[in-house]
């Protein structure tokens, strides 16, 4: 078979002949940066005759309420149209100052503006530190040419506001900032319960945990998630290899060390492409933004309230344990060597224990002629999931100022998460999911929504209770370095950097010492009942079989199973960037910013845990009685039983405080069914694995090495320029235009044909496979693997306005395009030759990425002096097109050259002519209401509404959000009420959806000395539940809804002691 078939998309075109588009690509980047740096230099003031030495100013704005530097504040200089902005350690300049008395004037929300008047001598710098001066005191007093403060109190909530309302009227993108300051602790450092509040950001959750974000609605796969400016690995084999393998997870990503958060909605040139709703950008402090040293400190316990107690209970690993779980963090910041040094050190630890509850209903919604009832549930299953999540995380920020120009950075960061689930299933069958006469859904007695019955018949033997559930550690390691530098001149800025970082998700079982499932039945008849559609609650009782409650009557024998899983993703970027500020035709203030940058990710994605079956052979266990002479597998005969050897759970099987099944066996007992002890059993393996053998199928190797394994590297060269000037003060206009080149290369096996397989002495099946492991590996190991590779280039232009009617009420707008690229699995796999139906089914190589256009405009005022906020109207649409489809092409079409295919169907995905286009409108308001009396001025209130529609039906897009928290801080004391509604949502095919709800988060403080504060803090707090939902099939959705999925995770507390030295 050849080495890159290629498929260029029908009706699309564009995808370059040559494999690697880094080796041309480069020179070109490289040629377009060297002869931009040329132009600007010829171009610089310097290189022109100028009046006699002018001055300069430099200068820094501190906060002294807070000890920090201040980022993003607005200084003036006085008489002139000079206007400039600190940046995050505080700083400003102004070259080229005509000699004589001048003054700045600083400006930053929640203050008033502070002027500082003084001379500049000719060919001197004069350097200045300006303190912000609350609206409480008086005129600041002036000594030693610094700008005093009077005492003011500390609040966290407005200094966030502040921070956020400076840092968006900065920013010409429409962007969302918010300071860590604002929402305080979090329980388990989740960036996701962190951002839940922001406008247009919606999360998606696996569980209890906040997996993923959504922008304007938009899947997770359109947001693109950075740190400083910077991508970073991520791996996550829960997201598969389909649409969300794009995805970033954030269960790698801790909020420890996190200064701010900005969210940008539009896209300028300097940004990655691949983002269609936007980007989510993550800042690190910096000791150069604070003054002197720092020692911080967070200490806490964690609570769920299924297990709010101090004493050990049993469970999971089936031992007692104590529930509640130890939080810390500590940091430490200090400036050496005169403030030319500064380092920052993190490290924390957030762990945490989580009851979860799942309960579902699986019906069959396909009525007939026999049995016209439109829904029918086929099975009832009942999920008691204790889960231990342990997540450690240390940074290092570092900043050296190797001279007065020139700053070289340090970011390093590593983080652990595992998460320990004990997913313990018991399912209830009573048939088949057809029309089968015989075990089908006809064979359902009752009315099949409320109350159910079963019969087992020698035809019928489906009705049964089913053992199972999955018990694994899920491992996440995530490491990155990123060194940088910046380079100031005057008027020209060049900076650039490079970023390493590897990402490793792993799900282990018998590694850890645990069987990840037994997968025991119990043949039997049941009947149940609920007393409403829309209930969780169930009451079962046996009708026929053997005694459920002895663990001696479960069929299934002693088998073991493991979870084997290691995703690996890698990204290498370097970037180099320059900026020039200068006058635009003389007289019109102007920005030139470009650049390049070259990002190299690899992914090595492999699932082996299909091949991780065994059979325990030793006394008590199951028989091996041979081997099959077609496979070489052993036979085994299931005879053994887990209660022969005394492994019973002493950790039972319970629904909680959700009264969700109450059993009744055929004798009358009622109780929790009786499970095996999976880490007795996993010890077990460990300690005696000559008494285990391997009882995986050929079908089982061949899913776990061939069929699972996924080798993809990609490359994105990328070139760079945008303007931003302003014709008018009020007005300033950007555009820009952004190159990229994506090459990708993928590894793939090259499997022989039938005739060849046979040829050398192996069976086949009818579709041309291998029916043995030595004949998998002749078919597919024997030839090297072979290098598919494609490449496509794309022109993103970019148009930002942003003009300021007053000086708090200002309008942006903003046009960008951009790209979002194909799911993995739909890039590479494998080539599935089915010779019975003359079909392969086949990835493609060269599918291109989907293409959007957006549109976004947003209206903002801005409030200031004792009472900083926003209020903010924002509107977006994107409209995406060359979406995706299942297509057949003859082998010509798809570029197939091997002879014995010509007469085969090849199956694939291809970009399609369909369009989609989402809309999102969010109103929100924040403030700080220091206008209040002195009881209430530290009330501040935060609220944020979402109206998000699609053309298409989209999973998980809740059409009405809403988000809101108000805050109160009086003296020592200052807490906070969250919450946030998420209306109804598409969940699958139409007729299923997931229940709106409104959930609550709390915040209680209390300062007991300037150093040190109590604290507690709670998640979802009433303990609300998840419900999914079906409605019968030719009725309206969520008219005569029927309950399909149930979830309780119950609150989450924390009670802990900060402070900072």
């Amino acid at each position: 078979m050849p080495a890159a078939p290629g498929l260029p998309s029908p009706g699309r075109s564009g995808i370059n002949p040559y494999p690697y588009p880094t080796v041309l690509l480069l020179p070109v980047l490289h040629r377009f940066l060297a002869s931009s740096l040329l132009l600007l230099a010829l171009a610089s003031p310097g290189g022109a005759a100028t009046p006699a030495a002018p001055g300069a100013i430099q200068g820094r704005v501190l906060n002294p309420l807070s000890g920090e530097y201040v980022g993003n504040a607005e200084v003036r200089l006085a008489g002139t149209e000079r206007v400039t902005f600190t940046e995050n350690d505080g700083s400003f300049a102004f070259p080229g100052v005509p000699a004589g008395p001048t003054a700045v004037t600083v400006t930053f929300s929640g203050y008033p503006p502070a002027t500082d008047s003084f001379t500049v001598a000719a060919g001197q710098t004069a350097v200045r530190e300006i303190s912000l001066t609350p609206a409480a005191a008086g005129p600041p007093p002036v000594k030693d040419g610094r700008v005093q403060l009077q005492a003011f109190t500390v609040s966290s909530e407005r200094e966030g506001n502040a921070k956020a309302v400076q840092a968006q009227r900065r920013n010409m993108d429409i962007t969302t900032s918010v300071s860590s300051d604002v929402f305080g602790d979090i329980t388990d450092g989740n960036m996701g319960e962190f951002l839940k509040y922001l406008p247009g950001v919606d999360i998606d959750y696996v569980e209890s945990e906040a997996r993923g974000p959504r922008l304007g609605g938009m899947d997770g796969q359109y947001v693109g998630v950075t740190v400083d400016g910077m991508r970073t690995a991520s791996a996550d084999s829960n997201r598969g290899g389909g649409q969300a393998s794009r995805a970033t997870s954030f269960e790698s990503i801790l909020i420890t060390g996190i200064e701010s958060i900005e969210i940008s909605r539009t896209t300028s040139a300097e940004s990655d492409a691949d983002s269609p709703s936007g980007t989510i950008n993550m800042k690190t402090r910096r000791a150069f933004d604070r003054r002197g040293r720092v020692l911080g400190y967070n200490f806490s316990l964690n609570f769920n309230a299924e297990e709010f107690t101090l004493r050990k209970t049993l469970g999971p690993a089936e031992r007692e344990r104590y529930k509640w779980r130890p939080n810390a963090q500590l940091e430490y910041s200090d400036t050496f060597l005169d403030r030319r040094l500064g380092l920052i050190l993190t490290a924390s630890r957030a762990n945490s224990y989580t009851e979860q509850y799942s309960f579902s209903q699986d019906y069959n919604r396909t009525a007939n002629a026999a049995d016209p009832r439109p829904l029918v549930i086929r099975q009832l299953d009942f999920k008691d999931g204790p889960k231990m999540i342990w997540k450690d995380a240390v940074s290092l920020a570092a900043d050296y100022k190797a001279g007065p120009r020139l700053v070289l950075s340090l970011n390093a960061s590593y983080t652990y998460v595992e998460g320990e689930f004990w997913n313990r299933n018991f399912t209830f069958v009573a048939a088949n999911s057809n029309a089968n006469v015989n075990n089908g859904r006809g064979t359902v007695g009752g009315d099949g929504i409320l109350t159910l019955s079963t019969r087992r018949t020698t035809a019928n033997t489906v009705p049964a209770i089913n053992n199972g559930g999955g018990t694994a550690a899920a491992e996440n390691y995530t490491r990155t370095v990123s060194p940088r530098f910046e380079y100031k001149l005057p008027t020209l800025t060049v900076d650039g950097g490079f970023n390493y970082s590897r990402a490793v998700n792993s799900y282990v079982s018998l590694e850890r010492g645990i069987s990840q499932a037994e997968t025991l039945s119990l043949p039997a008849d049941w009947t149940a009942s609920r007393p409403r559609a829309d209930s969780h609650e169930w009451t079962i009782r046996q009708t026929s079989g053997p005694e459920p409650f002895d663990l001696r009557n479960w069929t299934g024998g002693t088998r073991v199973q493991s979870a084997n899983s290691r995703w690996i993703t890698e990204v290498y970027l370097a970037s180099a960037n320059a900026r020039w500020t200068f006058p635009l035709f003389g007289r019109l203030p102007a920005v030139l910013k470009f650049g390049g940058k070259w990002t190299e990710e690899n992914r090595k994605n492999n699932n082996y845990a299909p091949w991780q079956l065994w059979r325990y052979i030793g006394t008590g266990g199951d028989t091996l009685t041979g081997t099959n002479a077609t496979t070489g597998l052993p036979v085994i005969t299931t005879s053994g039983s887990w209660a022969n050897l005394g492994y019973l759970a002493v950790h039972p099987f319970e629904t909680g405080t959700t009264n969700a099944l109450t059993f009744t066996s055929l004798s009358g007992v009622t109780g929790n069914l009786p499970r095996a002890d999976r880490k007795r059993i996993g010890e077990l393996f460990q300690a005696q694995p000559q008494d285990f053998v391997r009882a995986a199928t050929v079908d089982n190797y061949y899913t776990a090495f061939i069929g699972n394994r996924r080798n993809l590297r990609q490359t994105v060269d990328a070139a760079y320029v945008q303007l931003d000037v302003s014709p008018v003060a009020r007005w300033t206009l950007r555009g820009g235009l952004r190159l990229e080149e994506t090459g990708n290369r993928f590894l793939q096996y090259d499997p022989r044909l039938r005739r060849e397989i046979l040829a050398a002495g192996y069976p086949v099946n009818a579709a041309g496979r291998a029916t043995t492991i030595p004949g998998l590996e002749y078919q597919y190991f024997s030839q090297p693997r072979v290098a598919r590779t494609s490449s496509y280039r794309n022109t993103f232009p970019s148009v930002l306005t942003k003009y300021r009617f007053t000086p708090s009420l200002e309008f942006q707008a903003g046009y960008n395009q951009a790209i979002s690229r194909p799911p993995v699995d739909s890039l590479t796999g494998i080539y599935n030759v089915i010779e019975d139906l003359q079909r392969v089914d086949a990835p493609n190589a060269s599918l291109q990425p989907e293409y959007s256009k957006n549109y976004q405009a947003r209206l903002a005022y801005y409030f200031g002096h004792r009472a900083p906020g926003q209020l903010t109207l924002q509107l977006a649409q994107n409209d995406i097109r060359n979406l995706r489809e299942t297509f057949d092409f003859t082998a010509s079409e798809f570029g197939e050259e091997d002879p014995d295919l010509q007469t085969y169907v090849f199956r694939t995905t291809r970009n399609s002519a369909e369009t989609r286009r989402f809309r999102n409108l969010e109103l929100s308001y924040q403030q700080t209401l220091g206008f209040l009396p002195d009881l209430f001025r530290g009330t501040s209130v935060n609220l944020s509404y979402s109206r998000t529609t699609a053309s298409q039906r989209r999973n998980g897009l809740a059409p009405h959000r809403l988000s809101g928290r108000l805050g109160y801080a009086y003296r020592r004391f200052n807490g906070s009420l969250g919450g946030v509604f998420t209306d109804e949502r598409p969940d699958g095919v139409y007729g299923r959806f997931r229940e709106a709800v409104l959930q609550f988060d709390a915040s209680l403080n209390w300062r007991l000395t300037s150093s040190t504060s109590l604290y507690v803090q709670g998640r979802n707090i009433t303990g609300q539940p998840l419900r999914w939902f079906d409605t019968p099939p030719g009725v309206a959705e969520r008219r005569q809804r029927v309950l399909r999925l149930y979830q309780e995770y119950g609150a989450n507390w924390n009670f802990g002691v900060k402070g900072t030295f």
